[in-house]
């Protein structure tokens, strides 16, 4: 997986990578958030195998996937995305390295809607 942003660039999928950001406050001084997107980016998405599954057992079901992100992207721990009208939470995000530069990022993405 040496050229993951070409793989990316042709086979992923544009999702939009959304952020929790605080826009106000409400009557009781409490912070309101809402998502924005802040990038719509290529990403491979892949369902978690089984081992993972027992590996993480009652922290990820068979509803979630593992994302496959480009070595520059803004993707951040707690972002959201969302394919076919479901909500993914990035978790356990890893950037993978070789020879020093980043190859591609990685995240678990946990079904929240």
């Amino acid at each position: 997986m040496s050229n993951i942003p070409a793989i990316l660039n042709k086979y992923g999928e544009t999702l939009s990578i959304k952020r929790r950001q605080q826009t106000g406050t409400d009557d009781y001084g409490k912070p309101i958030y809402t998502w924005n997107t802040v990038a719509d980016e290529k990403i491979f998405l892949h369902p978690l195998d089984a081992e993972e599954i027992q590996a993480f057992a009652g922290e990820y079901t068979p509803k979630d996937l593992k994302g496959y992100f480009k070595p520059d992207s803004v993707v951040q721990e707690n972002d959201h995305v969302t394919w076919e009208s479901v909500d993914y939470e990035v978790k356990g995000l890893k950037v993978w390295k070789a020879g020093g530069l980043i190859k591609y990022q990685q995240a678990y993405l946990k079904r929240v809607s």
